[in-house]
């Protein structure tokens, strides 16, 4: 719930939201929506990151990586980014409170943009 002095004014406008003070980094701020009560938005990329240094900075995962023989970083960062993923599908996303999740946060995507589908001759 928005009980702490960092979601200060969320929790003003909705006691009840669901809020994770692991994540504060990743808080972007609350969304207004139409008939409904305000609820905290949170970067899902930052998110995933922050879990995935969790990861990689434990022990278990050193060990780990180690015994499978995986020593190119980008390939432990991968796994890493890939277990950070399923944490969150089973322990953060699907945290809800009120009727139809109404306090639980919204976890914002931001597509990746590239340079796919441009024109070459521009």
């Amino acid at each position: 719930m928005a009980t702490d002095d960092f979601y200060w004014d969320l929790a003003e406008l909705n006691p009840d939201a669901v809020v994770f003070d692991e994540f504060k980094e990743a808080y972007l701020g609350y969304a207004d929506r139409n008939g409904l009560k305000p609820v905290a938005i949170y970067s899902y990329d930052y998110i995933i990151n922050i879990i995935a240094t969790n990861i990689i900075e434990s022990e278990d995962f050193a060990k780990r990586m180690e015994e499978d023989n995986i020593t190119e970083e980008a390939e432990q960062v991968a796994t890493a980014i890939d277990e950070a993923a399923e944490y969150f599908d089973y322990n953060v996303a699907g945290v809800g409170k009120g009727d139809n999740n109404e306090d639980g946060p919204i976890f914002l995507r931001v597509p990746q943009w590239d340079s796919r589908g441009e024109d070459e001759d521009d």
